[in-house]
């Protein structure tokens, strides 16, 4: 299953669907390394829905799903390149920093 195809998350949910999942681990992601304007706009844009998106609908999807039985948990691994400066590699840092505080948000508000 391509994680940066649009709808991934429909099909996900349907596969899952009959399964006990208590643990969560959302570690899909990858980095561009570039000029960001030398590199296709196009992958920059699947990068995106890869390293952001698919952790935002994996975290909300079955998130919703352990806040309602009130038990289990979400892993979201991080990417070293997050915390510390690589050159050329902004989009990468962007995109982790935004996977990294939609994770803190979500632990502060579900009362897991």
């Amino acid at each position: 299953m391509d994680l940066s195809q649009e709808g991934f998350i429909e099909r996900l949910s349907r596969d899952t669907n009959d399964l006990d999942i208590g643990l969560v681990v959302s570690n899909a992601g990858t980095g561009n390394s570039g000029e960001f304007l030398k590199l296709d706009r196009r992958l920059h844009q699947a990068t995106l829905r890869l390293s952001a998106m698919a952790h935002l609908n994996i975290t909300h999807h079955f998130g919703a799903k352990l806040a309602e039985r009130r038990r289990g948990g979400l892993i979201r691994w991080g990417q070293w390149v997050r915390e510390n400066g690589v050159p050329c590699m902004q989009m990468t840092v962007a995109r982790r920093r935004m996977s990294t505080a939609l994770a803190r948000r979500f632990t502060l508000s579900s009362n897991l």
